[in-house]
């Protein structure tokens, strides 16, 4: 697992993000968190297609796990659906930029998106482990959101995927050139971070 594992620490800062930090000390307001909740919408549908295309273009072996990742996606986007948000809002320029990105890999060899997808799905869970935010008073609908939010990404259910999407991952790496995957590590990393500066800016409007 080390050599995939050497790639995760890049992202261990990303939970010192303002936007979790004040999630963490219950800062953060309702409002904040429907608009993030909006744009986590219009990503996971972006997501979804990518997610779609890997399935397609997979060896069969491989089929049924990442089968299994868009059931996920696809219960992620009903949870969403059924929130009080405002879906007429478009979506941020860092979401759409995050998007293009993920369109990109569609284009790219199998085993490098196989990689990318690893890597994005790891990026969100350690995050929520790291830090497992909770509202500390304030508005009580907030703490009802930061509990299913923290539930949802943190199952056990979801981490046994995790791990087989990182056993896949694993057999991919030997096919890339690892200084591209650095690369395409790096603009994902800049892209998580770009996603963060988002939730923030909503939280402090």
């Amino acid at each position: 697992m080390e050599r995939l594992s050497r790639y995760a620490r890049a992202w261990v800062g990303l939970t010192q993000q303002p936007f979790l930090v004040a999630l963490r000390d219950g800062m953060v307001s309702l409002r904040a968190i429907r608009r993030w909740l909006v744009q986590n919408y219009f990503f996971l549908e972006g997501l979804l297609a990518f997610q779609a295309d890997l399935l397609l273009r997979a060896p069969q072996p491989h089929r049924s796990i990442l089968a299994l990742g868009t059931v996920f996606t696809a219960r992620e986007l009903d949870w969403l659906y059924m929130q009080e948000l405002d879906w007429t809002v478009p979506a941020h320029p860092a979401v759409t930029q995050y998007l293009r990105y993920l369109q990109e890999l569609e284009a790219q060899p199998y085993s490098l998106a196989a990689v990318l997808h690893w890597a994005l799905h790891r990026c969100l869970v350690d995050v929520w482990l790291a830090d497992k935010p909770q509202a500390h008073g304030g508005d009580g609908q907030v703490g009802v959101y930061l509990a299913e939010l923290v539930q949802r990404r943190t199952l056990p259910e979801f981490q046994a995927l995790l791990h087989d999407l990182e056993m896949i991952a694993l057999e991919a790496e030997a096919a890339i050139d690892p200084a591209l995957l650095e690369q395409y590590l790096e603009r994902m990393l800049a892209h998580e971070k770009a996603m963060w500066r988002m939730a923030w800016e909503y939280a402090q409007e």
